[in-house]
């Protein structure tokens, strides 16, 4: 009886590893299709990511996603980047605000824990966009 309680016991660890939240890195960076590095703030399920100082996060960067348990396992997370004009002091001044359009189109992805630590957008040019 002793050796079949050795046995469950690893089981219920899977289980309540399972369903407990998941962290991890992924390094996200933007570029235009020309490959070129462009400024982006980076968005998690549609809010804009900051720093301790209240300022939006750019790229590259990296950043730790926490994944919470669902029905299938893991919840994706969206993670998009959004191009931004940026200052000489690196100060975002235009595209952050609801309404402004960016100079490069926005491409949302669910990111799932398993996925690529390294995720590159590729942004393509909004040509509606006017500076």
């Amino acid at each position: 009886m002793r050796r079949l309680y050795f046995l469950a016991l690893p089981v219920a660890f899977l289980a309540a590893s399972c369903s407990a939240p998941q962290s991890r890195e992924f390094y996200i960076n933007a570029v235009n299709t020309e490959e070129q590095p462009i400024q982006a703030v980076i968005y998690v399920d549609d809010d804009v990511l900051l720093n301790q100082k209240n300022e939006p996060i750019r790229t590259p960067t990296n950043v730790k996603l926490t994944f919470e348990p669902d029905d299938d396992g893991l919840r994706r997370i969206k993670v998009s980047t959004r191009a931004v004009v940026v200052d000489a002091d690196g100060k975002v001044t235009y595209g952050l605000r609801e309404g402004e359009a960016s100079p490069y189109i926005e491409e949302p992805r669910m990111v799932d824990p398993r996925d690529s630590k390294d995720q590159l957008f590729i942004l393509r040019r909004n040509k509606d966009f006017v500076e």
